[in-house]
């Protein structure tokens, strides 16, 4: 009887669990084509929006499953203003394509529903949005956007 070699190592085996990715979320304005950043929270702990890299949000992402968690970078944890232990609610969550597209996402159950992003270009604010055609009629002056991860080394 000839011994079978035993299989080699597999030399891939630290892309099993890859370390979380480390950057900033980027806002494109799908209308004017402008590039914004999600700024650092102000005293409400809400995110503003920012022309200045140096002044945007640093973002962990946990690239293993999918919905993916997204974390400041000082580990304190994005969570949604509307979960209330009171009500019923759906967790925000994220979608990130291999190309780093976000497209934030309600999960509740089996169902998942993706939500709008929007732009209020003069006064630098995000709106994430779960109906986008009724949103963008009552607030025309809100620009749609799309929203990527930028990598940082």
């Amino acid at each position: 009887m000839v011994p079978t070699p035993a299989a080699a190592p597999n030399s891939s085996s630290n892309s099993a669990n890859p370390p979380p990715r480390r950057g900033v979320l980027k806002v494109i304005s799908t209308q004017s084509g402008k590039i914004f950043y999600l700024g650092k929270p102000g005293g409400e702990g809400k995110c503003n929006l920012t022309a200045d890299i140096a002044k945007a949000l640093l973002v962990l992402v946990d690239v293993q499953g999918n919905p993916h968690i997204i974390e400041e970078a000082n580990s304190i944890t994005m969570k949604s203003s509307y979960c209330r232990e009171s009500s019923p609610f759906r967790i925000t969550a994220w979608d990130i394509s291999a190309g780093g597209d976000i497209i934030p996402t309600w999960f509740q159950d089996n169902h998942k529903t993706s939500l709008g992003v929007f732009i209020d270009e003069q006064a630098l604010e995000i709106t994430i949005a779960a109906d986008s055609n009724t949103y963008a009629g009552t607030w025309e002056e809100e620009s749609q956007g799309r929203i990527s991860l930028q990598p940082l080394n």
